[in-house]
């Protein structure tokens, strides 16, 4: 749809080009909601692409994440492209690759969870639930499901695993890539709990400190969400687990019995 040296952009009487020359001049897409701000925005990254032009994108919202994939055959759509003369249409995906702010996905933006309590229902084991089932949301449009339980006789597994368009991971107990590009590690296995403080005697000695707060913080709040979801019944987003009053620590330290919370019922108790 771009002829050399120029990206077409739409058509109204006539065709409606921007010259790579003079591309890197300041631009506004302005609009009314559905005028076709969005679709300008993605059929110039296309066109830029197709140019062998580089496009980086702060993209907060991901409305621009749809070229990644290709679109559905639709006759409307092919009736579009033939009143634009393009000739050449065709459902592609533009390459792209995706980046956080975080350089690790981030932290989940919500999660609906489950849970209950069958097996520690004595009073020793408090008003903790003794399973979980979590489902996360990433704001890349990725889903993380966690599962775990604490039932003694039941079969024990302690993984991650990982399933994509192309393939499935393995990762704990052991390193697998299944799929077309299959790899498994043969090399001797490492602890991770052993490698944690290689890495922090080595970061001592090498006078460069390693500061993971700001991971762990996030790690720890990811589990409070799902288990503030799982009690309640209702999905909690990252912001309500931020902003959340929820206090576990006792009013008073005192010695002495300790007042045991009522089980947690989902649809009646509140985050």
């Amino acid at each position: 749809m771009d002829d050399a040296g120029k990206l077409l952009i739409g058509k109204g009487e006539q065709q409606q080009f921007l010259y790579l020359p003079l591309a890197n001049r300041h631009g506004l897409v302005a609009g009314a909601t559905g005028t076709g701000k969005t679709i300008t925005l993605q059929v110039l990254a296309e066109g830029f692409s197709r140019a062998g032009v580089p496009v980086f994108c702060a993209d907060v919202k991901g409305d621009l994440s749809g070229i990644a994939e290709a679109g559905a055959a639709n006759p409307k759509l092919a009736q579009r492209a033939a009143e634009l003369g393009a000739t050449d249409y065709a459902n592609t995906a533009a390459p792209v690759i995706f980046w956080d702010l975080f350089g690790a996905q981030g932290h989940p933006i919500r999660a609906i969870g489950t849970g209950g309590r069958q097996v520690r229902t004595a009073p020793e084991y408090g008003h903790i639930y003794d399973h979980f089932a979590v489902v996360y949301e990433y704001d890349n449009g990725v889903f993380c499901t966690a599962m775990c339980r604490q039932q003694n006789g039941t079969d024990k597994k302690v993984a991650n695993e990982f399933t994509g368009t192309k393939g499935s991971a393995l990762v704990l107990p052991n390193y697998v890539i299944n799929g077309p590009n299959a790899w498994k590690y043969e090399g001797e296995p490492n602890d991770m709990y052993v490698q944690e403080h290689t890495d922090l005697i080595a970061s001592i000695r090498a006078g460069k400190p390693l500061n993971e707060l700001k991971q762990v913080a996030e790690s720890s709040l990811t589990a409070v969400m799902g288990r503030m979801s799982a009690y309640s019944g209702k999905t909690i987003t990252w912001e309500q687990a931020m902003n959340s009053p929820e206090s576990l620590m006792p009013e008073t330290l005192t010695w002495g019995p300790m007042p045991v919370p009522a089980v947690p019922q989902p649809g009646q108790d509140t985050m």
